[in-house]
């Protein structure tokens, strides 16, 4: 079983030759995770090459800043993308270890393989990386830079920035810097097949220390206080921060079905559902299946008689979610490929129209688990939020019509923004009461006000009796031990 690090595990002509090809596709518009789920060259993509590609994409604005300041002459900035990909990996490397001489001797070895428009590629990229490492102690901010201040300082687009300091000025900081850092490794264990204890000592064999996180469950309906033989979801513990990383396709616990990888935030949905026997439940965005997989894992354990369809619009993706269910040998998930908002089109396929629990997991921004796909800080633009609050809107709209009355739905995203989140879950009860639809925007700086009319509005609804629903909602944010999650729970009266 292999540790994770920043060592040069491959070659690094090679690691830096490779991942150099995939960031130049990523600085023209590719997504990084496609690109390593498709990689089709002959060599598989290491451990320690993946980190070199997240670290480069974190502090983009900083290593283009570095190279930048260098490169006076503005006719040079237009220049191969592929040698900009290659200095930007090497500064990287620069400001992660030791090994200077060898990260310049190795990159321009694979800048003098290419052919350029460039005249002598390996002399360009050798003469900017020695002056980079020359004036690295006196570093100045770039006058070509693309970037401001505030972008090279705190690594993230102005617009994330502005938006983040309004909605979170006690917590923006924390925020930034969870979102700049390596994520932590979290798993969730099959509590059908293995437990916390049993885990933690078969990993501890391959030294691989295991931190188990507790369930929380933040909300507890009225209707629910005097309900009998209901799920103590606090003695529930199915999460754990492992250290240090390993890869779990090389681990037989892994293969045979007794944990999967999953975020500590993301498994607190199960306890929000509040799940009972024979109930009848929707997971409407599910692929990659991690929430459906770890619902059938729950109610097995209690030998609920429980029936979760998993649905999923992109027939790729639903395989996804059956490999998921054969590795974890479940057996009480139906997985169906259609789209939530087009019910017609596959609730001919079930033999009940209603469900007693439905949970969206929307489509969003991932702008609360960004450091896990660092490229999207650079590819989401702002007016891409107002995008998703139309169609998470319409999501809950056409998922609320299919839950049964006293039913709930567990609203969710990674995102840290309040028109994907608060703003969308008002204009949706605005919706319901047949009131005028709330205008989403994005909160910046000069926004006060609209800052605190989302959140006295999301606090009033909370605490107000409604005659449609219930309503609650939980906000976190990232920090060393879980991603940022956002919860709304709405039970239907």
């Amino acid at each position: 079983m292999s540790k994770v690090n920043s060592s040069f595990s491959p070659p690094l002509a090679d690691t830096i030759e490779q991942n150099a090809k995939i960031l130049t596709k990523v600085i023209k518009g590719a997504s990084l995770n496609s690109l390593l789920e498709s990689n089709t060259s002959n060599k598989p993509i290491s451990p320690a090459s993946r980190h070199w590609l997240f670290e480069v994409l974190r502090q983009y604005a900083v290593l283009e800043d570095s190279i930048n300041s260098i490169l006076i002459k503005p006719k040079n900035r237009k220049f191969d993308k592929y040698i900009y990909s290659i200095l930007l990996l090497a500064i990287a490397m620069f400001n992660s270890n030791r090994h200077q001489s060898i990260v310049v001797n190795e990159a321009v070895k694979v800048a003098k393989k290419i052919k350029s428009t460039i005249p002598n590629p390996g002399g360009l990229v050798n003469a900017v990386l020695r002056e980079y490492l020359r004036k690295q102690k006196n570093y100045q901010n770039s006058k070509n830079s693309q970037f401001s201040a505030d972008e090279i300082k705190y690594w993230h687009p102005n617009w994330w920035i502005k938006i983040l300091k309004a909605e979170y000025p006690d917590d923006y900081l924390s925020i930034i810097k969870a979102n700049n850092s390596h994520p932590p490794m979290n798993i969730r264990v099959n509590i059908n097949r293995s437990s916390i204890e049993n885990l933690t000592e078969k990993l501890k064999n391959f030294k691989i220390d295991c931190r188990p996180i507790k369930s929380i469950n933040f909300f507890e309906y009225e209707s629910q206080k005097s309900e009998k033989n209901v799920v103590n979801y606090s003695n529930y513990w199915a999460s754990m921060q492992v250290k240090p990383e390993f890869s779990v396709l090389d681990n037989q616990s892994f293969r045979s079905g007794e944990f999967s990888i999953q975020d500590t935030a993301a498994t607190w949905a199960i306890s929000l559902l509040n799940i009972k026997d024979h109930q009848f439940i929707l997971d409407a965005c599910a692929a990659p299946g991690g929430k459906s997989c770890h619902l059938g894992e729950f109610c097995s354990f209690h030998k609920y008689q429980t029936k979760i369809i998993s649905l999923e619009i992109d027939q790729k993706r639903a395989e996804k979610i059956e490999e998921n269910k054969k590795r974890l040998q479940l057996k009480n998930i139906k997985i169906i490929t259609g789209d939530i908002c087009k019910p017609n089109y596959w609730r001919k396929k079930l033999s009940k129209n209603l469900f007693d629990r439905i949970l969206l997991d929307v489509p969003c921004s991932g702008s609360a688990t960004v450091r896990r796909h660092p490229d999207g800080k650079w590819h989401l633009r702002e007016t891409d939020l107002i995008k998703y609050h139309y169609q998470q809107l319409e999501i809950i709209n056409s998922a609320w019509n299919l839950l049964k009355p006293n039913g709930i739905i567990i609203y969710s995203t990674c995102s840290s923004f309040s028109i994907e989140n608060e703003q969308v879950i008002i204009n949706f009860i605005n919706s319901l009461q047949k009131k005028p639809m709330f205008k989403p925007q994005n909160i910046g700086k000069s926004n006060h006000e609209g800052k605190y009319q989302i959140y006295q509005t999301i606090l009033n609804l909370v605490n107000t009796k409604m005659k449609y629903l219930e309503l609650n909602v939980a906000k976190i944010i990232p920090n060393q031990y879980h991603d940022g999650h956002f919860y709304a729970s709405l039970r239907k009266l």
